[in-house]
């Protein structure tokens, strides 16, 4: 069987492709397997990143509750700027993203038994999951500088 030169280039190309994905499959496996956390360096830098914005958030929305007496059940019991009001929404919603990422990066951890078997599965998993973490890193990204840009409008 001969192939045209530019068929046997696209193979070629096509092969390399599914060698280097296998490479990086394993490779991600075999670091799953050796961790004694269950994840990634990656996936643990990320997790560290979301449990402190996720932290932050918390004690930002607590002190402003302790400020105004605006809390998620109870009025306003003093009038409230807007700044104030969109520093709380957005540590609201950067705690929500927060643990969003969280649950998403926790699922992709190695536990339990048959830990050879998962460390396999759960790099292909990762890939899944891959943009939609970057997506929740960028915004969780994004709302960290909100709140910084919220935090020095209200210290003004």
């Amino acid at each position: 069987m001969v192939l045209e030169p530019l068929s046997a280039i696209s193979l070629a190309g096509n092969v390399v492709q599914f060698i280097d994905l296998c490479s990086k499959l394993l490779a991600e496996g075999w670091e799953l397997y050796r961790s004694s956390a269950g994840a990634t360096a990656s996936n643990l830098e990320l997790e560290t990143t979301a449990e402190s914005l996720g932290q932050l958030s918390d004690r930002i929305k607590f002190s402003l509750e302790l400020r105004t007496g605006v809390t998620d059940d109870q009025p306003s019991t003093h009038k409230t700027t807007n700044a104030e009001d969109a520093l709380r929404n957005t540590a609201i919603s950067c705690r929500r993203v927060a643990d969003d990422l969280l649950k998403t990066l926790r699922d992709l951890r190695v536990k339990g038994p048959n830990k050879k078997w998962q460390s396999f599965r759960q790099p292909l998993r990762g890939i899944q999951k891959k943009e939609q973490i970057e997506q929740m890193s960028k915004r969780l990204s994004k709302y960290r500088e909100e709140l910084s840009l919220h935090l020095v409008t209200i210290l003004k």
